[in-house]
Order: C-alpha cells, then sequence, then structure tokens
C-alpha cells in the first residue's frame, strides 16, 4: 500500500453515520415495497412508494431542508407523485421518478442552477446523437 492510500483509507470509514443513515433508509424502501405491493392493487400504494426516497434524500441532508431550492423541488416532487395516488397512467410514473431525482441531486449539490440547465441539456443531446441512440437524419 502507498502512502496516499493508506491516508485515504484512515481518514475516510466505510461505516459513518451517513451510510448507516442511507442503509436504514434502503432497508425501509425494501419493506415498505413489501408491505405496499405484496398482494395489494397498486393504487395509493404507488404514490407512497414514490414519495418514500423524498422523506429518505431530506432525512440524509438536514442542512439543506429549509433552503429555498429545497423546498421547491420538495414541492415538484410531492405534486408529480399525487397523480399516482389517483390513477395509474404510465405518464406519471417516470415524471414522478424524474422529479424524485431532481430533489435528490438538488440536495447533493450536483443539479445546475436554472440558468445552467440550456448548457447542461445541449450537451446530454449531443452526447447521445454522437453515442448513436438519436439517429440523425
Amino acid at each position: 500500500m502507498t502512502d496516499a492510500t493508506e491516508s485515504i483509507l484512515a481518514t475516510e470509514p466505510i461505516w459513518s453515520r451517513r451510510t448507516a443513515a442511507a442503509g436504514a433508509t434502503l432497508a425501509v424502501l425494501v419493506v415498505l415495497a413489501d408491505i405496499l405491493f405484496f398482494s395489494h392493487e397498486p393504487c395509493i400504494s404507488l404514490a407512497i412508494f414514490v414519495l418514500a426516497p423524498v422523506a429518505g434524500v431530506l432525512a440524509l441532508r438536514p442542512a439543506k431542508r429549509r433552503a429555498p431550492r429545497t423546498l421547491l423541488l420538495t414541492a415538484v416532487a410531492v405534486l408529480a407523485a399525487l397523480p399516482l395516488a389517483e390513477s395509474q397512467n404510465l405518464l406519471w410514473f417516470p415524471m414522478a421518478v424524474g422529479a424524485v431525482s431532481l430533489l435528490a441531486l438538488g440536495v447533493a449539490g450536483l443539479l445546475p442552477r436554472y440558468e445552467d440547465w440550456p448548457g447542461a441539456l445541449t450537451r446530454g443531446s449531443t452526447f447521445l446523437r454522437r453515442s448513436g441512440f438519436w439517429a440523425t437524419g
């Protein structure tokens, strides 16, 4: 082992309070899925299951709960999941999961500011076009 690797391993333990909370959140999601979906028709249970990661994300980053951007993204995630309680339309599920993903990225600080979104979308679409995902022409 080199000195650099040894110093990194010594300063960053695998199990910290944050990784234990993330593991507990994952365990709660698995148990919640079993309770809500095992021999039940998906109705309000689908909306509850989509909203469960919102609670997990907010529990893992308590310092960012009161930030205006976090409040806005939380409201978007909740509003996107509400139609799933009424009907199981196939189009609502990606919207709700996308809103929860935006919240997770925003809380983690990985979501660019609104002014930077056109650049991020342009780079993403250019990558997809070059990789052959989108056919041009």
